[in-house]
């Protein structure tokens, strides 16, 4: 098998039954006749094989005579994987979903398949504004989309993607699905961020999908059997500023500095708000705001700081003054009120991003944030923004 054309065209061998190493090169060949496509991984569902090529989905059984008789049915001429890693077969071929249900990833997103439709589940990255500050699904470089993978961790109810994008200072990039809240494979695919209520009013609620994203490198992801029969997920490190670890590494939720990579940069975006809904409701009107004030219920570990954004994610303003945290769990916490800024903020809308920083000659950090109260009015001066003709 070259390197430079490793694959085996629109075909796949097929070993004998408990002798994985043997091979037919005749009769132990299967793919679609009307599939030029290279095949690319496998997945098991409900007893029933799902082939999955670069431009398609197909399906077969083993009917007892050689793999070359096997019938190969199509199930999509759409959804394919863009790598060997574009599916999770899992362990056992049968996928780490769980739920009887599988993931794939390819050019046009992330895709759900439980034995119906597929359902594309990543619409929250498509974000096509080029100005759009963050890097989304049309930041993957594509050029290099056999290093794209997929898993699922169905223990923690996150999906995860690593992809390699054309980003400033960036090489790869893992984005994480939580859905905590969505027990099947329909809740998934029917819980968008947002959703439109029968009088048009927009929803969001904690029964959706969650999407974040990791600046970190990752080759590969896998849940491995760890000492005492724990299974755990686990990442292949990949390269960053020009250093490559070959290491595997797991979650810990107690440490606050990665071994390797260093320092931690957590931070949190809230949406602009106010909406029109609430801006009628408390009297806010649709012009320009005033924010007086911010209250907010944070602990963790480091300085905690705001930088509020105007109208728009590239339009920071400064950022306020620094208050250090305290850790929810630490018994000496006196901390049992709100952290408290006086702000002097005006625009149409408003988003707040609170970050922390490590204390002087340190790395941790931590962030967790209950709650965050805005004191905002209308502006008493400048009601509306004049613009030129």
């Amino acid at each position: 098998i070259y390197a430079a054309n490793p694959y085996s065209g629109n075909t796949a061998f097929s070993s004998y039954v408990l002798n994985p190493e043997g091979i037919a090169q005749t009769t132990g060949l299967i793919g679609s006749a009307d599939d030029p496509s290279p095949v690319m991984c496998f997945s098991v569902q409900r007893n029933v094989t799902l082939l999955k090529s670069y431009a398609g989905t197909h399906t077969f059984q083993d009917n007892g005579e050689e793999p070359d008789t096997w019938q190969v049915n199509n199930l999509s001429r759409s959804v394919g994987a863009c790598s060997i890693r574009g599916g999770d077969p899992g362990q056992f071929g049968t996928g780490d979903a769980a739920e009887d249900w599988d993931v794939t990833v390819n050019q046009n997103g992330l895709y759900l398949f439980a034995g119906g439709d597929f359902w594309k589940i990543s619409q929250e990255l498509d974000l096509g504004d080029p100005s759009n500050p963050v890097p989304t699904w049309r930041n993957v470089d594509w050029s290099n989309e056999q290093a794209v993978w997929v898993k699922n961790d169905p223990k923690h109810h996150r999906i995860y993607i690593g992809a390699p994008i054309i980003w400033p200072g960036r090489t790869s990039i893992v984005w994480a699905l939580d859905y905590k809240e969505l027990d099947t494979g329909t809740d998934l695919s029917n819980g968008p961020s947002l959703k439109i209520g029968l009088t048009g009013k927009m929803l969001s609620t904690d029964k959706t999908r969650k999407w974040t994203r990791w600046n970190v490198s990752a080759n590969s992801a896998d849940i491995l059997i760890r000492p005492g029969n724990e299974k755990e997920m686990t990442f292949a490190g990949g390269a960053r500023n020009g250093t490559a670890y070959g290491n595997i590494y797991t979650l810990d939720p107690e440490k606050f500095t990665d071994d390797d990579y260093g320092q931690i940069f957590p931070y949190y975006d809230t949406y602009f708000f106010v909406n029109h809904e609430q801006e009628q409701m408390l009297g806010l009107g649709t012009a320009r705001k005033l924010m007086r004030k911010i209250c907010g219920f944070i602990t963790g570990t480091g300085y905690v700081s705001i930088i509020p954004f105007v109208n728009s994610l590239q339009n920071p303003l400064p950022a306020t003054s620094v208050r250090p945290l305290l850790a929810d769990a630490d018994p000496s916490n006196l901390q049992n009120q709100d952290l408290e800024w006086t702000t002097a903020i005006r625009g149409n809308r408003i988003c707040l991003r609170i970050q922390v920083q490590p204390f002087p000659g340190a790395t941790d950090v931590q962030l967790k944030i209950q709650k965050i109260i805005a004191y905002m009015m209308k502006d008493p001066v400048i009601t509306n923004r004049s613009s030129a003709v």
